[in-house]
């Protein structure tokens, strides 16, 4: 099987003069579109292992419950590659914050991820951000760009999603 890491670099050889942009595949800057149809392929025909953070996008219909921010932001606090937009404050309690520079690409991913025709801004995110404070899921803390999961919230991610540990 081929890791991630590899098909990257790989494809990296072959592609050097395309220009760099977020892609749904993947919570990082791709080379091209291409790099996911390729990567996406081999994912699926159980070619490709886990080796990283393989983000399909979601929504459409088929019945599934459409994603909600805080369980993105809580896949992103997991992502490594992510920490220069979003990190953990305390994550024994919950808290997390958003990187003053790089905030507006975490919000784009959220967009895509969603599937907005728009591009998503940071602004239109913390709207959402500051519905949530009024179900108690997340609070905003007195922090400059600084939130919290509430407890029930937290619990609920760590229950619910087992397999954090290939993040990591």
């Amino acid at each position: 099987m081929k890791k991630w890491s590899s098909l990257l670099t790989s494809h990296n050889k072959h592609s050097k003069s395309q220009s760099l942009r977020v892609c749904h595949f993947c919570p990082t800057l791709c080379l091209s579109d291409i790099l996911c149809e390729r990567a996406q392929a081999e994912w699926q025909s159980g070619g490709l292992e886990r080796s990283g953070p393989l983000l399909l996008p979601r929504g459409g219909s088929g019945g599934k419950r459409k994603e909600r921010l805080f369980q993105f932001l809580f896949e992103m606090l997991q992502t490594p590659s992510m920490r220069s937009c979003i990190w953990w404050v305390h994550s024994s309690n919950g808290t997390f914050q958003f990187s003053s520079q790089n905030k507006e690409r975490l919000a784009q991913l959220w967009g895509r991820r969603k599937g907005n025709r728009k591009p998503m801004t940071y602004q239109k995110m913390a709207r959402a951000l500051r519905n949530y404070s009024r179900t108690g899921e997340i609070q905003k803390v007195k922090r400059k760009l600084t939130y919290q999961f509430n407890e029930k919230t937290l619990r609920g991610q760590n229950h619910t999603e087992p397999s954090w540990s290939w993040y990591t």
